[in-house]
């Protein structure tokens, strides 16, 4: 921990390996994360990591090697904007065999007064094979908005919008080159007391594909009751 006088607030150095093991002694995955992060002016942070993984699937082992860096600052008071990015080797499932991935995640939240809060997230990944050919790109943008009329009563917004081009001609089955999706929810929620939570709310959702634009494909209303008996 830094000591008020130092370009730093807090650095962390962290390290964990997991692993999963089948009944018969065989390894499923196992991997290790090492990690770094630092904690300084402006509430900033910034963190990169190191992960190599085994990974059994199709009985074919596995073994990749992925790194990932993010950084985040709160420019003002109210605005924290931030950035994340993931590149590595993994498996292309659907295909069995190697592949590569980059994932982009740029971030911003808005604090408006004491009752407003806003959280826009952009998603970017995309797969490739070892050779360089494009299996799949994902794009996924998501709005999240908050507003507090008090300590027990908010009303919360979530917009979703997907959009998959995939390259067929790296798929051994039968794909679409184009899957959309639009989804979005209204939730409102009243707390009656620490047990007691009423809620209610709307949903509806999207779908689209190279033949067909977004056309509606369901609808949801909901409401809900919570109660926790303490015994």
């Amino acid at each position: 921990r830094g000591n008020g006088h130092q370009l730093y607030s807090n650095l962390y150095l962290n390290f964990g390996v997991d692993g999963t093991q089948q009944y018969e002694g065989g390894w499923n995955e196992w991997g290790s994360d090492l990690g770094f992060t630092y904690q300084g002016a402006m509430q900033s942070e910034i963190s990169v990591g190191l992960a190599p993984n085994q990974e059994f699937f199709d009985g074919v082992t596995y073994h990749s090697f992925r790194k990932s860096a993010s950084a985040s600052f709160h420019p003002g008071r109210d605005l924290q904007l931030g950035f994340s990015v993931r590149q590595g080797e993994t498996i292309d499932f659907t295909n069995s065999r190697d592949a590569e991935f980059l994932t982009l995640s740029p971030f911003a939240t808005l604090n408006v007064g004491r009752h407003f809060q806003g959280t826009v997230t952009y998603d970017r990944e995309t797969l490739s094979t070892k050779a360089g050919s494009r299996v799949y790109r994902v794009d996924l943008p998501q709005a999240t908005l908050f507003y507090h009329f008090n300590r027990r009563a908010f009303i919360r917004t979530i917009i979703q919008y997907q959009d998959v081009e995939l390259h067929p001609e790296q798929y051994v089955v039968p794909v679409d080159a184009r899957d959309q999706s639009l989804a979005s929810q209204l939730l409102f929620s009243y707390r009656i007391d620490a047990q007691t939570v009423f809620l209610v709310g709307y949903s509806d959702n999207y779908l689209g594909n190279s033949q067909l634009d977004l056309r509606q494909n369901g609808r949801t209303v909901f409401l809900k009751l919570s109660y926790a008996w303490l015994l």
